[in-house]
């Protein structure tokens, strides 16, 4: 089951400068986004940037002190959460444990007033979408955390909403799980091609998944575009800080910095560095040095790299430099 391509039609869930404060403390700032129909929109930022609260806002969660939500251009800012068309499936899984998998599944749709046999019919279907219909009569405390998340995304997807909005669904798995459950991620929008808004801590997560991906600091949408775009031409020293396998190095200079991807430098003759730490990443070596200039990290095949205590010379390709203000804006080549 592919994934459809995303539309370039008119958004399917926007929101319009929304801002949300908890007390006196403002947690959204002018928020502005939007998702688009058939597409994997990836929100990624630090913990305590306001991606839940997004989520949260959009879903009628959370109440907004100003601005808009839009669903396929009706204005649904003022709708309880009953009567948005968003299904949500939240960090903790919300799954209840006195229930066996199928009544977990078909428990929204039961209580929204569904036929009980339609129901149970389009239980069976959706287990089997997502790999869990021999599941269906077990108890959902005696899963693992992979077949648990199954049945959350299970649950959302029995709705047939206009949109789904994933709250850090992958957070708890270990790793071998998070690659087979980004798999689920895609079959969950493959089924109508509602588009997903999936928020994480994770840039790699956020790069390997997303169509569009959407960076949020303090409340604050900083870049969005592509997967490519954003590693490529971060907007500022942040996005190029915190979105890759590795931060940028960023060299000091008198009005500002010059920025470069760890696995664009070399051993060469622009820089004199002392290495400080190696680090195994499989056949290759993360090399830590320090400069005049500033912490450097370079990225060599491990039977290349030097020991720590060695002075070597660090170099790169003038086409791979990033350059930023002293605010760390980008600044245009």
């Amino acid at each position: 089951m592919s994934a459809p391509a995303p539309s370039s039609g008119p958004p399917t869930l926007e929101l319009r400068a929304v801002e949300v404060s908890h007390g006196r403390r403002r947690v959204l700032h002018a928020l502005s986004l939007d998702v688009r129909p058939g597409e994997l929109l990836v929100v990624v930022g630090p913990s305590g940037s306001g991606k839940t609260t997004m989520l949260r806002a959009a879903a009628g969660l959370e109440p907004v002190d100003s601005g808009r939500v839009l669903l396929d251009g009706d204005d649904i800012t003022d709708l309880a959460p009953g009567q948005r068309d968003l299904a949500m499936v939240f960090a903790d899984l919300a799954l209840l444990p006195h229930l066996d998998v199928a009544a977990n599944i078909g428990f929204g749709e039961l209580a929204r007033g569904a036929r009980r046999r339609q129901v149970r019919a389009r239980v069976k279907e959706v287990a089997a979408d997502f790999g869990i219909a021999d599941l269906l009569g077990r108890r959902v405390t005696r899963l693992s955390g992979g077949e648990q998340q199954r049945v959350a995304l299970a649950r959302a997807a029995l709705r047939r909403p206009s949109a789904y909005l994933l709250d850090e669904p992958l957070s708890h798995l270990d790793p071998v799980l998070r690659e087979e459950a980004r798999s689920q991620v895609q079959v969950l929008r493959s089924r109508d091609g509602a588009p997903v808004v999936l928020v994480t801590h994770d840039p790699h997560e956020a790069l390997s998944m997303g169509d569009r991906v959407a960076v949020l600091r303090e409340g604050r949408i900083v870049q969005v575009g592509t997967p490519e775009e954003v590693y490529a031409t971060p907007a500022d020293t942040f996005v190029a800080r915190f979105v890759g396998p590795l931060p940028m190095n960023l060299l000091s200079r008198d009005d500002g910095h010059v920025g470069i991807r760890p696995e664009h430098v070399r051993l060469g003759d622009d820089l004199d560095a002392r290495v400080q730490r190696v680090e195994h990443a499989g056949t290759e070596a993360v090399v830590h040095t320090t400069t005049e200039r500033g912490p450097v990290v370079l990225r060599l095949p491990w039977g290349e790299r030097p020991r720590v205590g060695d002075d070597v010379r660090l170099g790169w390709s003038p086409a791979h430099l990033h350059a930023f203000d002293r605010d760390g804006r980008r600044l245009a080549r």
